[in-house]
């Protein structure tokens, strides 16, 4: 008995057969997906002490009409939600994949041949690996044996902070829910983020490949509560293969209130009155630059972010922050590797991003640490505040790694924030 046929239950797809377990429930949208063992040989050997996964489970989802097939592909790991493309045709029963590609964690897949057969469950990936891990990049040509396996267990879905690595969220910061199967699209209207065991408002936006969800963030349209426990319910979700999705809590809390950040809008206190994630910190010199006034100044490096709120006063005109930008080759991504953005509670957004200034880098007098070796400023970042008057406002300093292979180091330098007020009544 070859693995298909232990399947029992005949589903229009190509004749795939799907597991008829007492402990299932409704089949789900996407029972047309199978679960893929891969077993890979590398045609060159890994640099030294980087580890290539010898094995590797997909999630394959296809709806075929008239000999087309279309659908979607992604790794079967705890923690992921990466979903790509894929198109192909069927011949004679048999599965042709155009060239493609699917993306983990740490690299992708690249092929050029990808034949599947569901008659024997077994299959054929030619094309080349490639991963990055501890700053090297690796590639290698690799065949694939690709085997049908039998999906018993249930899929598992986590709520994490989206964008940085961070464990705990701030009051704005998007949420992802992660999931290692693919989940059907309507289960949208399910699915619901708690705070303190209530309902958050926001917006869920999905990706949505085929049928199926490729990714998932919730943007809250207000701003969470502080000290919040954050919870995620899928409202009963089940899985590809009918199996309710399992839940994997991960303790989750919003920060805990700073206080107002004009509290210490100069950093002399260090970062009292501000949140932080990643590597922040306050230093006295950074680069070749000092303070603009006192004696510290706030540095935020790659995958980190720095924030902080306050009232808007009645007479409030502007902020002014004095901004400084090291990066390790002068590449920036827009909206993503350096940014200055002022939110309030009706989610009105202001940004400053210094890759409107890359023209103005030059190279740096002091390459500190031997990774910042280009600078833009220091110059004054603005940002009005004239028609916040009255309102909560939340100053975020983000630095992110470029998508660009190579840019992986920024520092932002921060110091003295500063209100401007009108000097007459303001009416």
């Amino acid at each position: 008995m070859n693995e298909l046929t232990r399947f029992g239950t005949y589903v229009s797809l190509l004749g795939l057969l799907a597991c008829a377990s007492p402990a299932r429930t409704e089949p789900s949208a996407l029972s047309n997906s199978l679960l893929l063992e891969l077993s890979l040989d590398y045609e060159r050997p890994p640099f030294p002490l980087l580890v290539r996964p010898e094995r590797f489970e997909v999630v394959l989802s296809l709806d075929e009409a008239e000999g087309i097939v279309r659908g979607s592909i992604g790794p079967h790991h705890e923690g992921t939600t990466r979903l790509d493309p894929v198109e192909g045709t069927v011949e004679d029963g048999v599965i042709s994949l155009d060239e493609g590609m699917f993306r983990f964690e740490r690299g992708r897949l690249r092929w050029t041949e990808f034949t599947l057969d569901p008659a024997t469950g077994e299959g054929l990936i030619v094309g080349r690996w490639q991963q990055s891990d501890r700053d090297v990049f690796d590639e290698s040509e690799v065949t694939i044996g690709a085997r049908v396996m039998n999906d018993t267990r249930a899929g598992i879905a986590a709520l994490r902070v989206a964008s940085l690595p961070a464990s705990r969220p701030m009051v704005w910061t998007p949420l992802a829910i992660d999931m290692n199967e693919p989940m059907d699209a309507s289960a949208l209207d399910a699915i619901r983020i708690l705070a303190d065991e209530a309902p958050l408002a926001g917006d869920l936006d999905a990706e949505v490949i085929a049928g199926s969800i490729a990714s998932l963030t919730f943007t809250p349209s207000a701003p969470m509560p502080f000290s919040a426990d954050l919870r995620l319910d899928l409202g009963g979700t089940v899985d590809t293969a009918g199996l309710p999705f399992e839940v994997r809590e991960r303790e989750m809390q919003v920060i805990d209130d700073p206080g107002s950040l004009l509290t210490n809008p100069g950093f002399e206190e260090g970062l009292l009155g501000w949140f932080a994630s990643g590597i922040v910190g306050t230093v006295e010199e950074f680069g070749g630059v000092a303070p603009a006034e006192g004696r510290l100044q706030a540095v935020v490096t790659e995958e980190s972010i720095l924030g902080g709120y306050f009232d808007v006063p009645p007479a409030a005109t502007r902020l002014r922050v004095r901004g400084s930008l090291f990066s390790e080759v002068g590449d920036l991504d827009p909206d993503r590797s350096a940014v200055v953005r002022l939110q309030s509670d009706a989610r009105d957004v202001r940004t400053f991003d210094f890759f409107d200034f890359v023209d103005e880098g030059e190279p740096s007098d002091v390459a500190y640490e031997d990774s910042y070796r280009h600078r833009i400023g220091p110059m004054e970042v603005s940002l009005d505040l004239a028609d916040l008057r009255g309102e909560r406002v939340y100053l975020t300093v983000q630095a992110r790694a470029a998508n660009f292979i190579g840019a992986n180091f920024y520092a932002i330098l921060l110091d003295d924030v500063v209100i401007d007020e009108a000097l007459s009544p303001v009416p």
